[in-house]
């Protein structure tokens, strides 16, 4: 079986499969892949050809000679689970890393920040930056090392690595990331590597603008868990996972919307436009009066289906620096954008008839057009508990004195004047978010 045979019958064989729902190849990409949803849960499925006659029972993915002669798609394939091994290897105690890392993972998602495709963390980032703080912190129980993750990164020095071991000198010609070598590497934001060779950088999709997201994130999540950790009444694990409250967080947004003729041909639509929206968000980054875009990683339908199409929502809330009388076009920006998602369709011979994009302003007072009210008041209601949460957890943090410095090994990108707090505290389940004000501008629509 080759690639070939894996994007076309093995393809065609997955569709006849009635467990297989929302089922789409993406060929093209850096890793390729194919998606689907198997009873329910997302998949993403990976091929790798071993140059090997058969293979045994106890092999080792972790022996570096196995990449030897594979072409540069199967060895980024085949390091899906060679990073996995390897992180696993690396982390002191399996169970209390499992254990928070599904609390962080939790979390990452009520935030909005779990998305690769998007310019945030995927999985294997998130689970990266858990075990750095597990060899931080060896001894410290799922709970301790959950307020320990937020501690450690809330004060990270970005852009500098987040590194699980040293690089190792094998090379068997493989690009590997180094900003010393590869120019590229250099403008990497919120560089985490990979552990296995060839090592990467699993987060080269992240914007600026997003890592102020994820940064604002932890900081806020370091606040509640400095309360959960003393045990202050009324603040709770709770607090901590609530959703967040992006429509309250600003008072502009541009919507994009798109449509396809049957549901079919939206879902490979929106995988191909959902794989452009953080090129507009590092164009957005650039342009001087724009202070902050965030995209919102979840997707909406409109209120009123149009009987001849069907149609996908993102929203982007946009934070305009404070300067007074300003006028902004983004029309030049979202049409580069629009042209790029057209001509990507076109090269990978992806675009169908009835397929479109679009993109508006909106202020927040407008999105009653896009969302159910039940969506806007759920985030109010939020945003006010949220803000309550935030603020009482903030400044009760000024009026503690001690101090601790991080265990030894702290790497250099941490800034090692960290409060201490002195208590563990158990981990069950389910944000804390702080509101924004915007700059109120004139932006036309386009």
């Amino acid at each position: 079986m080759d690639r070939s045979d894996y994007f076309t019958s093995f393809f065609e064989l997955l569709k006849e499969q009635s467990k297989v729902t929302e089922l789409r190849a993406v060929e093209e990409a850096f890793v390729p892949v194919i998606k689907m949803k198997f009873s329910g849960i997302e998949i993403d499925m990976l091929f790798a050809r071993l140059a090997l006659k058969e293979i045994p029972e106890d092999l080792d993915l972790r022996d570096d000679n196995l990449l030897k002669n594979l072409d540069p798609k199967c060895v980024r394939s085949l390091n899906g689970c060679r990073v996995t091994d390897e992180i696993l290897r690396l982390v002191p105690n399996k169970e209390a890393f499992r254990l928070a890392l599904r609390a962080v993972k939790l979390w990452a998602k009520r935030q909005g920040i779990y998305s690769n495709v998007l310019g945030y963390l995927g999985g294997v980032s998130w689970a990266m930056l858990v075990a750095r703080t597990c060899q931080l912190y060896p001894n410290a129980a799922a709970a301790t090392l959950v307020h320990k993750f937020f501690l450690v990164f809330s004060k990270w020095k970005w852009p500098q690595p987040v590194l699980l071991k040293q690089p190792d000198n094998t090379d068997l010609g493989f690009p590997v990331w180094d900003p010393r070598v590869n120019l590229g590497d250099r403008s990497h934001v919120m560089p985490i590597i990979t552990p296995a060779y060839p090592q990467q950088n699993s987060t080269f999709n992240v914007t600026l603008s997003n890592r102020t997201v994820i940064q604002e994130a932890f900081r806020n999540a370091l606040a509640v868990t400095e309360n959960i950790m003393i045990e202050k009444p009324g603040i709770t694990w709770e607090n901590l996972l609530e959703p967040t409250t992006f429509f309250f967080r600003y008072r502009h947004f541009v919507v994009l919307l798109a449509s396809a003729l049957t549901q079919e041909n939206l879902l490979e639509w929106v995988g191909l436009v959902e794989s452009k929206i953080r090129i507009l968000i590092q164009t957005l980054d650039r342009n001087s009066a724009i202070k902050l875009a965030h995209i919102n990683t979840e997707q909406f339908e409109p209120l009123e289906s149009e009987k001849d199409s069907v149609t996908t929502i993102w929203f982007i809330g946009l934070e305009f620096e404070k300067t007074e009388n300003l006028s902004i076009d983004l029309s030049f920006d979202i049409q580069n954008f629009i042209q790029l998602v057209h001509k990507s369709a076109a090269q990978q011979q992806k675009f169908k008839e009835g397929m479109k994009i679009d993109a508006k302003y909106v202020k927040r007072k407008e999105l009653v057009k896009y969302l159910p009210i039940s969506v806007l008041q759920r985030h109010k209601k939020l945003a006010v508990s949220s803000s309550i949460s935030v603020s009482s957890s903030t400044s009760d943090i000024g009026h503690r004195q001690s101090e601790a410095t991080l265990p030894s090994g702290t790497p250099p990108g941490v800034d090692t004047k960290i409060r201490k707090r002195p208590s563990d505290a158990s981990l069950p389940t389910l944000t804390a978010k702080r509101d924004r004000n915007d700059s109120s501008v004139s932006v036309p629509v386009f």
